[in-house]
């Protein structure tokens, strides 16, 4: 399929406006059952990091931000691809082709969100250049446009492996946190800018952030993942930091800390635990709670009005796994794994990728959880509280897939009118030679 392409190197010369030339509208749920995105050549690692997905301000479609960071010896690379009826896709073969500079790794993590304007901005991290790339992408009358904003730069060892974007001090501009998780002093940190997005917004490049969090030991890995919502139930977006290597009488049992936004977030300075308004921490030795923002989901779950968390614990239980969920009915407090309101255990790793649909307009939540090793996604209406076994939940369905393929290992959930769509990393596809990967959609309808 011939795609017109448009490409931007970053760290090359100077970037320049994409234009694509029309985004196709967003078709029927059940014509998306076919789309798919394959690498291409050898390590290009399609699949191993989750996507994100742009919706656009009027009903033109959506583009699906695919990341492949390990393409062209370790460049990276990030394809813009319609969310579309078009079907299988190559990963070269996208509207916009955004690739890195030697060893930049363009594509370790990417995240995108929508401002007050309706325009939408992608973070793209690249560890091995210790930059995080901006893309501004106007979607709507058949278009779909791209402009590559100044990066934010670090000296930090690491900076890019994590990324999240939102509103968080309440001004109507979009914020940008970036994870450092194995910066020089080996703690991990997370340096926040505010006012990183929309059309208006300053440059990142060579300002230093307004913020900056640090882990509090040696090997915390403060900045592993990070997520965005309003867990504290205030109005106001907040920032989860996680630090896998959080550990109680050294233990590595893992920690996500919830750092309240609003006029709280101007007063972020220092260490982990002095600016944390909830804790949650793990209670196992190894379990490394927090490791990833693949296992991290966040969103209504029970239909209540308030934002739940959900966390993926592949390491629990001697590797079978689990699924454990805060409802955040609760007040913001300390909390770990063993308390949480719902415990789903499973096996073969269950939790390598955790995604969550919230509830909205009668239609129930739903939980996606994979075990990658034994080539299982389980898709689980909202449970109740309490500990449940995932063969216990009865008429859930399931998806047994090729273990080879590592399906499962990201994944995504996206509402639209017609039901939801769940995006599937499988790293492991090796149609374009080994490790080229894939992302895969499945459409969930009536539901």
């Amino acid at each position: 399929m011939g795609c017109p392409q448009a490409v931007v190197r970053f760290g090359g010369a100077e970037g320049a406006p994409v234009d694509t030339g029309g985004a196709a509208p967003l078709p029927a749920l059940a014509d998306l059952d076919g789309w798919s995105v394959a690498g291409e050549q050898p390590g290009d690692g399609v699949g191993a990091v989750g996507p994100a997905v742009i919706a656009a301000p009027s009903p033109t479609g959506a583009a699906v931000v695919v990341a492949a960071p390990g393409a062209e010896s370790g460049a990276g690379l990030v394809a813009l691809h319609p969310l579309d009826a078009d079907g299988a896709r190559a990963l070269r073969d996208a509207p916009a082709l955004l690739r890195g500079g030697p060893g930049a790794g363009l594509g370790a993590a990417v995240a995108a969100a929508t401002d007050a304007e309706g325009l939408g901005l992608v973070a793209v991290g690249a560890p091995g250049a210790r930059a995080v790339h901006l893309l501004l992408v106007e979607a709507g009358a058949g278009a779909l446009r791209v402009d590559e904003r100044p990066p934010a730069q670090s000296q930090r060892r690491s900076f890019g492996a994590a990324v999240a974007l939102a509103d968080l001090d309440g001004d109507g501009l979009l914020d940008l946190a970036v994870g450092a998780p194995e910066d020089d002093a080996g703690t991990g940190t997370v340096a926040l800018w505010l006012g990183a997005g929309g059309a208006g917004a300053k440059p990142l490049t060579d300002q230093p952030p307004d913020l900056e969090l640090s882990g509090e030991a040696e090997g915390d890995g403060l900045g592993s993942a990070l997520a965005v919502a309003d867990l504290s139930g205030d109005g106001l977006n907040d920032l989860l930091v996680c630090a896998p290597g959080y550990d109680a009488e050294e233990e590595a049992v893992g920690a996500c800390a919830l750092l309240g936004g609003g006029a709280r977030i101007d007063d972020l300075q220092g260490d982990l635990t002095d600016q944390a308004i909830a804790f949650t921490f793990g209670t196992a030795r190894g379990l490394r709670l927090g490791a990833a923002s693949a296992r991290l989901g966040v969103g209504d779950l029970d239909g209540d009005g308030r934002v739940d968390l959900a966390l993926g614990l592949p390491d629990a239980d001697d590797g079978d796994g689990a699924l454990v969920v805060f409802y955040g009915d609760r007040p913001p407090g300390v909390r770990s794994d063993a308390t949480a309101d719902l415990i789903v255990r499973g096996g073969g790793g269950l939790g390598q990728a955790v995604a969550l649909l919230p509830a909205l307009g009668g239609r129930d939540g739903l939980l996606a959880a994979a075990a990658p090793s034994r080539g299982e996604v389980w898709l689980l209406p909202a449970p109740g509280r309490g500990v449940h076994r995932v063969e216990a939940l009865g008429g859930a369905p399931r998806s047994t897939l090729p273990v080879d393929d590592r399906r499962g290992s990201t994944l995504q959930l996206r509402a639209f009118a017609e039901g939801a769509v769940l995006l599937l990393g499988a790293p492991g596809v090796a149609d374009g030679g080994a490790g080229a990967g894939a992302l895969e959609a499945v459409a969930l309808t009536g539901g």
